[in-house]
């Protein structure tokens, strides 16, 4: 899997006509973005 991670930047992962995934095997999964918005968006499931 792949770690995401921008300090200090914007983390995005979009997908257009496919399926988003953030997984964290073993582990916690955690969105976090610190003074903004957090937001998991799925479309059309």
């Amino acid at each position: 899997m792949a770690n995401i991670n921008g300090t200090p930047g914007d983390d995005r992962i979009r997908g257009t006509r496919a399926d988003d995934v953030i997984d964290a095997g073993a582990g916690n999964d955690q969105v976090c973005a610190d003074d903004g918005n957090d937001v998991v968006g799925a479309h059309l499931i």
